[in-house]
């Protein structure tokens, strides 16, 4: 949590002076600072596009859950472009069912789709960028590679040169020297 609190008290009544009973003296200050976002309008604006491409019913396929939903999204948008031209809706119940209804369920629908998508774009944006920034923080190991081949005449290669190179770089077959650290 963001939120720090510093309180501030008079040394008279950090003593114990008989003001602090009726509690003149003291005062408490806090500082806070807003919590940060859980979206920021940046984030969302970079990640509306891939949610729409996430639309795509080949790529919600893997999400079998919201492949359902954007299946009875289409259907149910279906039904009612066909509404009009087949008379209306039908009595639900015995009770007439407004025009209305059945795009007000599609629509919700579909708003359902589209911001478990751009949730989805955002969590995926959010990754990106911290491995990027995992990537350009790593450091490397630094390695002794033993330079040339001194197994028969110093099986230890306490005697042979060393160069410094990131482990990184080291391939199959390196012969490299373990240091204690001092």
């Amino acid at each position: 949590m963001n939120i720090t609190d510093h309180t501030h008290t008079p040394l008279a009544s950090a003593v114990g002076s008989s003001s602090q009973a009726d509690g003149a003296g003291t005062h408490a200050t806090r500082t806070t600072r807003p919590a940060p976002r859980a979206f920021g309008v940046a984030q969302l604006a970079q990640a509306l596009p891939g949610a729409v491409r996430r639309l795509n019913p080949a790529q919600l396929w893997r999400n079998p859950v919201m492949f359902l939903v954007w299946a009875g999204a289409a259907l149910t948008t279906a039904i009612a472009v066909a509404e009009p031209f087949l008379g209306g809706p039908e009595p639900s119940g015995g009770s007439p069912v407004p025009a209305g209804f059945t795009w007000g369920i599609a629509i919700w629908l579909w708003l359902t789709v589209l911001f478990a998508n751009l949730a989805e774009s955002v969590a995926e944006g959010r990754g990106r960028a911290q491995a990027q920034a995992l990537r350009q923080t790593r450091t490397s190991t630094l390695a002794h590679r033993v330079r040339g081949d001194h197994a028969e005449t110093d099986a230890e290669a306490s005697a042979a040169g060393t160069d410094d190179v990131a482990s990184s770089e080291l391939t199959l077959g390196d012969v490299v020297i373990s240091r204690r650290a001092s």
